[in-house]
This record gives C-alpha cells, structure tokens and sequence, in this order.
C-alpha cells in the first residue's frame, strides 16, 4: 500500500504578491480602469487626475488615483456594485458628517452611486483628511469622518470604515502629493470587501472620480468622461451630459481560490483545488517546475466553470513525474485573456515521508460554523488553531494526544469573528499542515 502525503499552500486567492500602500500606483498588479483625457483644468493645474488603477484578491479591493490637491479641494470617488440597489440617477441627498459630502447632496449622478470617499488636504501639507458615505434607495443612509494620514509622502493609515458602509473592516489609505514630479504617485487605498454592506466578490464594480471644493463646487477635471468646457458647479446633473459616460466599465471581482493541494501517491501526484466564487474564469493551465529551476512547463489545461457563486472543486493528475522534489502552479485565465497566477505547492515523489492528513474544512465558505477533519499517521500530540490573515491567533480548535490512523472531526465556531479569510493549522509531531477557509457574514 502506498503512503500518501498531501501538502498545502497558505493562498486566499488567485494573485501574486499584493500591492503595497505607499501612494505610489507603479505597481505591476494594477491594472487601469480609466484615465484623464478630457484635458479640462477648471480648477487650475494644481490640481491634477491622472488615471484610476485597481486591483482585487478575492478579500480585498486596492485602488489608486494618481494626481495630485490642493488648498481644500476634494477627490471624491463614487463607487457602484452590481446588485446593490443605491440611488440610481436621483439626487444623492445631503450627509449628514459635514464637509464636501453634505454639500453635493442636491447633484445626481451618471451611475446608481452606492458608496462614496472624498479625499482632501485641509488646506495643509501635512496631512490627506477622509470622509465616507453610504447611500441606499431613499437617499444617504450613513456618513462619517473616517480619518487621516500623518504626511503626505505615502505613510498609510488603517482607520474603520466598516462602520460608515455597513460591513467591517478597515480601510488603509496612503498619499503621496509628488505626481507633478512622477506620474505614478496620488492617492492608494485598500479596503476589505466585508467593509461594504451588501456587497460580495461575485459583484461587479464601476467607479468616477472627480474634483469638487469643499462647498460642493464641481470641477470639469474628472475621471472618466468630459462635463464640458466650464465647470458643472453646484447640483450638477451627471446624467443629463449627453454623449458621456461618468463610470468605468465595470470590473469583476476575480476567481477567489479557497484551496490548493497537492497529494502524493507512489509515482504520482494528484493536484486539487477549491474556488469560492467565479467571474469569467475561462479555466486553469497546470504548471510544474523542479525545485531550484527557473524553468515552468505547461502539463494540462482544466476548463473553468465561466461565473458561479457557488464552490467548485477541480483536479489534476500528473503521472508523468520522476523521483525528485517539485513545485505546481496554477495560471487562471479570464475569458478575455487575461490571466494570474496562484502560490505554489510543493510535492516530494519518490520518498515516504510520515503520512498527515488534514482534511479542507466544510463547507467552506462558511457562517458561522464549520466541520475540520485530521488524521495522523503516528499516535502523538497534535493541536489544530485557527489564525487571522495578520497571523494573529485567534482559536483553538484541538489540542491532545490522537491515535495513528483515527479521523478526528470538530466544529469550529466562528460566531465572533468577522468577515475575511482565516488560516487553520494542525501541528503534530511528524509535520505542520495548514489550510485557508473563507467566513461570509
């Protein structure tokens, strides 16, 4: 009988190393949603837009606008999700924090506008102030002052926005004014899709970005589309503007991968895999190389399932594999040709190492509540404990003596935990073994 030993990757989704939030939107991961090309300068060339960058992980949203403030004038982003029922084009109604977001309360929108952040220097140097808002179909819903940052040299903050827009979770924010020198700095942010209410990574996004002063004043310099020659001013009608769109196209949040095995066999090695959800995925190519090359090759193709809510689970065999110590891969490929790359696992074919198996959790994605299995392959002491993304512990699930060969199952109960992707890892003393889940609340 041949001993099988399955190794597992800490992923959360199909992305490689994320960006960093530094006010600086060079980052390779970025793709662009829309840029400037109206050449309008109501506001004079102090203030500048540029383009609107993003990128997701299946947890998170980064956005970055390049361009630059100044006096007390705002950036204000509009944010629109698929399925989330905002104000449509009506008026978006006054919030209720003060600031810029209670003074554009009488302007409609090109867009059903869901969320709102208005980004502004206080008429300072030293500082990039946020105010937030959510709005709903009878009009604003919530409003707040989130925060700011300590400079404007790309220093991040992390302040709660989750309050403000419903969900939970953080948004970190960083800014950098030096984009008259370097076309890639603005204003970058990170925020935790569990911050916005009624909103999922099955969902699509449209953004507009525009500069509007304190008092509500619109400018003719935006993101994308051209309100024309003067500036729109106060209660501006967006919708009205024949000929222009005052959104991005909308962007699908990615293929969220909750799982990646490899297990060992004899000779062969069997891949595995769980996605959470999916938008577009056209499917996967398998690729391995052996530990210390540079060098991938391509072993397989397995289709995808297009766009599901659901989990779906996918396997590769490659039987082709001599005896030495190798690491598989996975390029996703979206239907319109785009494509990322997932972590790595590593399989050792050929030796026999203790076998220890943990089991992915069910079901996964889950709320509140969910089953982990373990099994080990010699008697011994063993604890299973549950890990946030920041590698802070935050559970512990088992911990004892088990005997070799028993499956051991338990209920892990996550009722106090909020929204995201949290790690479980089995430590006994043949091996460490850890596997990813996904909390939806």
């Amino acid at each position: 009988m041949h001993k099988i030993v399955t190794m597992m990757i800490l992923i959360s989704a199909m992305a490689s190393a994320q960006p960093t939030i530094n006010g600086d939107m060079s980052d390779v991961n970025y793709t662009q949603l829309a840029s400037y090309t109206s050449t309008r300068d109501g506001f004079g060339s102090s203030n500048d837009l540029g383009v609107i960058k993003s990128y997701q992980d299946g947890t998170n949203i980064y956005l970055g606008i390049t361009g630059e403030l100044t006096s007390n004038d705002n950036v204000i982003i509009f944010f629109n999700f698929s399925g989330y029922s905002g104000r449509g084009t009506n008026t978006l109604t006054a919030a209720t924090s003060g600031g810029v977001l209670n003074n554009i309360g009488s302007a409609k929108m090109d867009m059903d506008v869901d969320y709102a952040l208005a980004f502004n220097e206080g008429s300072g140097s030293t500082n990039l102030y946020l105010d937030a808002a959510r709005y709903g179909t009878t009009g604003h819903v919530a409003s707040a002052y989130i925060g700011s940052t300590s400079d404007q040299t790309g220093t991040s903050a992390s302040v709660d926005l989750g309050t403000t827009f419903g969900g939970t979770g953080n948004i970190q924010f960083a800014y950098n004014n030096g984009f008259s020198g370097d076309a890639n700095k603005g204003i970058e942010m990170k925020i935790p899709i569990a911050a916005f209410s009624g909103v999922t990574n099955a969902q699509s996004l449209s953004v507009f970005a525009i500069i509007v002063s304190s008092g509500g004043y619109f400018s003719n310099e935006c993101i994308p589309g051209d309100p024309g020659e003067t500036n729109p001013g106060n209660n501006w009608d967006a919708f009205a503007v024949s000929g222009q769109d005052f959104f991005t196209s909308e962007s699908a949040m990615p293929v969220e991968l909750s799982s990646f095995a490899a297990t060992v066999t004899g000779k062969s090695v069997k891949l595995s895999w769980q996605t959470a959800t999916e938008i577009n995925n056209h499917g996967f190519d398998v690729e391995r190389k052996q530990s210390g090359s540079a060098a991938w090759t391509t072993l397989g193709f397995v289709k995808g399932q297009g766009t599901s809510n659901s989990a779906n689970s996918y396997s590769y065999l490659d039987n082709a594999a001599a005896s030495g110590k190798y690491e598989y891969r996975l390029k996703q490929t979206d239907r319109d040709g785009k494509f990322t790359y997932s972590g790595t696992v590593e399989a050792v074919v050929g030796l026999a190492p203790a076998s220890v198996e943990l089991s992915g959790n069910f079901p996964n994605p889950f709320n509140p509540s969910t089953s982990i299995s373990f099994t080990l392959g010699t008697s011994g002491h063993a604890s299973l404990k549950v890990f946030d993304v920041l590698g802070k512990e935050v559970a512990t699930v088992a911990e004892g003596m088990f005997n070799a060969g028993e499956r051991n199952t338990f209920t892990f109960n996550a009722e106090n935990l909020t929204s995201g992707v949290y790690y479980y890892r089995l430590i006994s003393n043949a091996a460490v073994e850890t596997r990813t889940m996904l909390l939806m609340k």
